[in-house]
């Protein structure tokens, strides 16, 4: 019987913790400034990261893809997703002269191989080497 009542209060606190909508809003306010210090460190990894892949993504995309620049776009979102602050797109020009779109709809199921394997093998060429 003593530990069924055990069990039991601690089901109650439980149950008094979920009302408490001022401890829920401090529990929701806590957890939303710690998503925004994760999102935010995790955008400017992003664009170190896009600013350092532009020029070695270019040279085996030229290679092995369709001779069209790949770059990549991180759009602001105005909600707050699980992937962050914003959403992570690869563009390609359809043909010379046209505006950047998706890579999965301009690109053939051929290229986009060749794309990710570009994309693949750039972080490790573009690193330094370490001995």
């Amino acid at each position: 019987m003593p530990d069924l009542l055990a069990s039991w209060k601690q089901e109650l606190d439980k149950l008094n913790a979920a009302a408490d909508l001022a401890g829920l809003e401090a529990a929701q306010t806590a957890a939303f400034d710690a998503y925004m210090r994760e999102a935010k460190l995790l955008s400017k990894a992003r664009a170190k990261v896009a600013r350092n892949w532009r020029k070695p993504l270019h040279k085996p995309c030229r290679v092995w893809a369709c001779k069209r620049p790949v770059r990549s776009n991180a759009a602001k979102s105005a909600q707050p997703m699980q992937s962050g602050l914003e959403e992570v797109a690869f563009l390609v020009a359809g043909h010379a002269g046209s505006s950047p779109r998706p890579v999965n709809k301009v690109a053939s199921g051929g290229e986009l191989s060749r794309i990710a394997l570009a994309i693949a093998v750039t972080p490790a060429s573009s690193e330094p080497r370490r001995r």
